[in-house]
């Protein structure tokens, strides 16, 4: 199957990005491609391999690196087969129906080589929509998990993609992505930086939030905005929370600054680690009830303000004001 081949499934694929099979190295995984390649060296190479790890650090990346790794390494030995073709024979299966890809592949040889791409998605018609990938699935798959990915790491990583970022953007992409390149290149592309500002901006004038500045905000967001918008939406208001609350948990000034004045807004908003524990909650408490509000179809600017206005709540309990 050629790369170029519209079959290829564009589910792994960021809008304005590169599609993982066109990336011409794994960046930040160092680790985990040596233990691939030695397993390879001494002969040890599992049948079944899961790549886990957060979302966006590049696992889809990964698995094509190792897949074109394979297929370009020559067969050392032409041995039979139990299905009838000999193992250097390279076919393109298509994943559904599931049941004659889980048949064919029960005995291995050397050359033969099966990717299971987004495997959720196929494997749930044969495992009846589990919650759960199951314990008998992990236990004959060997596991190689992906970390987090460095800000040096997703720089270089954002660099390899044709999209339009501002240099002085960069450091922020890299630290509101909490370490995934995949996030970053999405809050590029929805302007998530600005989003984190504006935010920030309002529940800088804690304990009391000027009422037209909050409602001018809001109204940005209404049915008619779109899902990734309001995805990136609800991110921001937990990052600058969630940033909040380790900040007066910790005391210490986070390693990458947001904004020039987060420090100043931080101590002004969370004192002492008892409000970092107030704020921590009230971060769980919106991020539900965004996920809610956006399920049931709530009117996105009614549920923005009533963000706000939680916030200002927690902000006066904070400073001893209620």
């Amino acid at each position: 199957m050629s790369l170029d081949d519209d079959s290829i499934p564009t589910s792994d694929v960021i809008e304005g990005a590169k599609h993982p099979s066109e990336a011409l190295a794994v960046i930040g995984h160092q680790n985990a491609e040596d233990s691939f390649v030695d397993a390879i060296n001494k002969g040890r190479l599992h049948h079944a391999w899961m790549i886990t790890g957060p979302k966006g650090i590049g696992k889809a990346t990964f698995a094509w690196r190792i897949a074109k790794y394979l297929l370009c390494s020559p067969i050392k030995e032409e041995a039979a087969s139990l299905f009838g073709d000999a193992p250097g024979v390279i076919e393109t299966l298509d994943i559904d129906p599931l049941h004659p890809v889980l048949r064919r592949i029960q005995a291995g040889s050397e050359g033969r080589l099966s990717i299971v791409r987004r495997p959720f998605d196929a494997k749930r018609k044969l495992l009846h929509q589990p919650s759960r990938l199951l314990p008998t699935i992990r236990s004959r798959c060997r596991t190689l998990r992906l970390g987090a990915l460095s800000q040096v790491d997703i720089d270089a990583i954002l660099a390899t993609q044709e999209l339009e970022i501002d240099a002085a953007e960069m450091g922020a992409l890299s630290t509101l992505s909490a370490g995934s390149a995949g996030e970053a290149m999405r809050l590029a592309q929805h302007n998530g930086p600005a989003v984190y500002h504006q935010i920030l901006g309002l529940i800088a004038q804690a304990p009391k939030i000027d009422r037209p500045s909050a409602i001018k905000f809001s109204e940005q967001y209404t049915a008619r905005t779109s899902s990734e918008d309001l995805d990136i939406l609800g991110l921001m208001f937990d990052r600058v929370l969630s940033r909040l609350a380790v900040f007066g948990a910790t005391g210490n000034t986070p390693a990458e600054l947001v904004h020039s004045g987060e420090v100043e807004i931080f101590s002004k908003l969370c004192p002492t680690p008892q409000s970092a524990q107030d704020w921590a909650e009230l971060c769980q408490e919106l991020s539900n009830r965004f996920q809610h509000g956006r399920t049931v179809n709530l009117d996105p600017v009614a549920l923005v303000l009533d963000m706000i206005f939680k916030i200002e709540h927690c902000a006066k309990r904070a400073q001893g004001l209620t």
